[in-house]
Parts: C-alpha cells; structure tokens; sequence
C-alpha cells in the first residue's frame, strides 16, 4: 500500500491541493521522506515473505536464513532517525530472538547441515561444531549398520562424477573416505533444488546420512498458529503443509486485522470458531 502510494505522489498532491476538503490529508516534503524511509525499511521484509511464502517446503535452513536476515535487518535500524522505523525494529527483533533459539537446537542444526544448498566452509568452527553432532547421530543404533539393498552397488574407482542440476563437478576423493568428509566437498546446490528428490537421488553414495535426511529433511518447518487456523478450519487439503503465497500472507496479516479491529472498537466475536460455523 506505501509503494502503491509513493508511486501515485505526484497525483496525490494535485488532488490534496485541488480542493479545501483535502486540506487535512495534504502531505508535506517530510512526511513524504518518512513514507519513503518505511517503504524502503518493509522492502526486506517483504522480499523474505515473498520468498518464504514460494517455497513448497519451509524448510529449516530457509526458516533459519529468513530469521537471520531479518534480525540484521532490525539490528541496522534500531538507532534509525525515523522513530517509527526505529520502534518497530526494536519490537520485530524481540520476536525475532526468541524465534532464533528454536532454530538452534540440535535438530536444527541436523538439518541445516543436511541441506545441500546451504554453503559450507569447512575451516570455520561452526562446520566443525555441525560435524560432531552428526557424527554423534551416525553413532545411533538406528543408523549403525545401515546396509544398501542387494541390487544398490556403490561404483568402484576413484572420484565421483556428480551432476547437480546440470552442473557436473568431479571430485578426487576414494569411497573408502566417510560419508561426513564426501558430503562437505560437494558443491552448493541450486536453492530451488528438491532436497529429498537430491537425497533420494544420492542415497548410494550416502547410505546413512540419505536416512537421517529422509528422518529430518522430511518435516517442514510451519508455524503453531498456522497448524492452528489449518486445523480449526478443518482444510484437509493436498499439500497441506506446503502453504501457498497467498495462504501464507493471509495467516500474516490476519492477527493485524484483528488488533486494527480492536483499536477502532470494532465488536469482536468471542468464539472465532463459532463464528465462522455460523
């Protein structure tokens, strides 16, 4: 609405100086400036919603990457000139914290190591922080002696010609190396890549790290008050956790709506559920 606004300026002022009546709506050069401000402030928030809101799967690598981005976001424009900008960036980012602890738990950081298109730098303390926690998983009975059906034959010979989404990249590596030091060597791939298709596709060369990525690659990330307005809505629907843009945008903006109705004492229903039965 602020873009759609900022793009219809130069209409806005001829309207507002084209009659008395609108005198009270008339804008000046500074209010014009602080729209621009929060304009060009919501740009990444919206750029992550758009994207988020895309992907089939929310996985945690991309749940965490969104959280990430938008606590520098905040972090950058906490001391911000315009207080609207600066207040909002204070309340976003207390969210946003408490939002980062669940996405740096052990699980999360499985997964994050798991998906193929994250970067990885081996030489950082991070990767090797991530490493012993798989190895740790490896070490689970259930993925101990994780055996290839009879008719899967790992390729004998040295090196491993891969294709990743039309790119191929040899690496000179024996496959008597573990499966943690293999995996790190590969290339980024693609972030629009299908991470349980790219698994399923390489469980020959990864046997047991294929499993503990089908066992946690395979959970998306969604949130409780989407479980819960999919639930009391009672959407069975294909792909429901596989929220589409406008679905995802709707759940988003749905609790502002209702704080706006508050605010302008707007009657409420007490029992949503009810309401909508109704």
């Amino acid at each position: 609405m602020i873009k759609q606004c900022l793009a219809l300026k130069s209409t806005i002022i001829a309207v507002s100086f084209s009659d008395t009546i609108y005198q009270t709506s008339r804008v000046n050069d500074v209010q014009w400036e602080s729209l621009e401000a929060v304009d060009l402030f919501l740009r990444v928030p919206a750029q992550i919603s758009t994207i988020v809101g895309a992907s089939k799967v929310c996985s945690v690598s991309l749940a965490y990457g969104a959280n990430h981005k938008m606590i520098k976001h905040c972090n950058a424009n906490l001391d911000h000139a315009n207080p609207v900008i600066a207040d909002a960036s204070e309340k976003m980012l207390a969210k946003l914290v408490g939002h980062a602890a669940g996405l740096n738990c052990e699980a999360a950081s499985i997964t994050k190591f798991l998906d193929p298109r994250c970067a990885r730098d081996t030489t950082k303390p991070e990767f090797q922080a991530e490493r012993q926690v798989i190895e740790k998983v490896m070490a689970v009975p259930r993925y101990v002696g994780v055996n290839l059906p009879d008719d899967d034959v790992l390729p004998s010979g040295k090196g491993d010609e891969l294709n990743l989404l039309g790119v191929s990249a040899t690496n000179d590596v024996t496959f008597d190396n573990n499966e943690i030091d293999r995996y790190a060597a590969l290339p980024q791939v693609d972030k629009d890549a299908d991470l349980l298709e790219w698994w399923r596709s390489h469980k020959l060369v990864y046997p047991v790290l294929y499993k503990i990525a089908m066992d946690y690659l395979s959970i998306p990330v969604t949130s409780v008050p989407s479980k819960r307005a999919n639930s009391a809505a009672k959407s069975v629907f294909e792909g429901r956790d596989n929220l589409g843009d406008n679905m995802f945008k709707a759940q988003m903006c749905a609790q502002s709506w209702l704080q706006l109705a508050k605010a302008l004492d707007f009657p409420l229903p007490a029992d949503y559920l009810q309401a909508l039965d109704d």
